[in-house]
């Protein structure tokens, strides 16, 4: 099957739920406030592509490559990030809820969690090395065997990390947050 390209273009207000997205290569491409919910994204590469108040809710990822891109505002519930394409890799995350996604065992040193909602996200035997959680939710994320080594979580919430469990060497974290390192020990903190 013949993969169309798609370069600079803006995708506005489409219910791709009704008109399936092409196969293919999108590259410096913009959507906004269009609907995936549920499609299959298999075979199509966003590449320094920008994705803005869209629904990406239960999409399948198999073989859909992300590079570069950035998604503002949106709707990415249920989401297992690990079937993407994991060469080339790269994301950021702004105003996003993410909850009830996956990335267990992506590599994704860096990446950018700004003021999302990660309820319930897997990120068992991820590299976050460098990740950003500023003003994210971590309600029931899953760190198990993860590297966090110089992420930041100075200004996340909810999260519980266990020490013994993951890699967190010269992360930061606040005063205000510290307990969520603690959790595991059953022990109570008073202010």
């Amino acid at each position: 099957m013949k993969k169309h390209f798609f370069e600079e273009q803006t995708f506005l207000n489409i219910d791709f739920t009704q008109d399936c997205l092409e196969k293919g290569v999108y590259e410096n491409c913009q959507f906004r406030g269009c609907n995936f919910t549920e499609q299959r994204l298999s075979d199509c590469s966003f590449i320094d592509c920008e994705l803005t108040d869209c629904n990406l809710s239960m999409v399948q990822t198999s073989h859909w490559t992300l590079q570069n891109c950035h998604f503002k505002a949106c709707k990415i519930v249920g989401v297992h990030f690990e079937h993407c394409s994991q060469q080339l890799f790269s994301a950021n995350f702004t105003d996003c809820a993410l909850n009830y996604s996956s990335f267990n065992s992506l590599k994704i040193k860096g990446i950018l969690f700004k003021n999302c909602s990660l309820e319930a996200v897997d990120f068992s035997a991820a590299d976050l090395n460098k990740a950003n959680f500023e003003g994210s939710q971590l309600l029931n994320a899953i760190f198990d065997n993860t590297k966090l080594d110089g992420a930041d979580f100075r200004y996340a919430l909810h999260f519980r990390i266990n020490p013994n469990k993951n890699s967190l060497k010269k992360a930061r974290f606040s005063q205000q947050n510290i307990k969520g390192l603690l959790a595991h020990l059953d022990i109570l903190l008073d202010a």
